[in-house]
Order: C-alpha cells, then sequence, then structure tokens
C-alpha cells in the first residue's frame, strides 16, 4: 500500500519509480495507492494529471479512517503487506531509487 495526497510533491514524484516497480514485480505484487485528499474532486483532478502512470488500485479515503487505520502521519508512507495481511515493513518519505531497492532486496532484481 501506498499513502499519498494530491498536493504532496513526493508523492507525486515516486509515481514513477511505482510504476516502474509494477513493470518488473507486478507478478509478485499488487500495488494499492490510498488518496488523503480532503474531497473526491480534488482526488480526481490530480489523478487526471498522472493517470498515465497510475496502472494499479488507485482509491480515495474519503473519510481518513483507512489512513487512521495504518497510522499514517507522514506521506508518503509505504506498507508491505504479505499475502496473509501480516505487515511486513513500513517506510516513509520519497527518495529516488529506494522502493526500487527495497523490491530488489525483496523479489530480486528481474529483467525490466
Amino acid at each position: 500500500m501506498e499513502f499519498s495526497f494530491t498536493g504532496c510533491k513526493p508523492c507525486l514524484d515516486a509515481l514513477p519509480e511505482i510504476s516502474e516497480i509494477i513493470s518488473r514485480f507486478g507478478a509478485s505484487l499488487e500495488v494499492i495507492s490510498i488518496w488523503n485528499d480532503k474531497s473526491r474532486d480534488i482526488w480526481l483532478n490530480g489523478a487526471k494529471k498522472h493517470k498515465e502512470l497510475i496502472r494499479w488500485t488507485d482509491l480515495w479515503d474519503k473519510t481518513g479512517k483507512v489512513t487512521q487505520l495504518y497510522e499514517v502521519k507522514v506521506w508518503p508512507t509505504y506498507i508491505l503487506i504479505s499475502p496473509e495481511g501480516k505487515i511486513e515493513k513500513t517506510w516513509n518519505s520519497y527518495r529516488k531509487g529506494r522502493i526500487l531497492s527495497k523490491m530488489e532486496a525483496l523479489f530480486g532484481n528481474p529483467r525490466p
């Protein structure tokens, strides 16, 4: 899971890397973005600008309850959940290449 909001520059900067992760690890990994925007219109209009990159499940957290449930306080926040539903790793903030290197460490280095 990836927690973002459209006014978060690092969140938007991470989208190309997330797209690359989908291309490389999509058979082993499912990505879900949870957007914590104040309104549906903000979320939809922000997503439009980046829709060509977002090829994964993309949801708006209308009430903020999902964000609260996972205790997200920093954006972006990434949570790796096992197929059994167990939280395996949580990290936040975005640095170019960081998400990709974590996925390579977990899943190997498949060819793009």
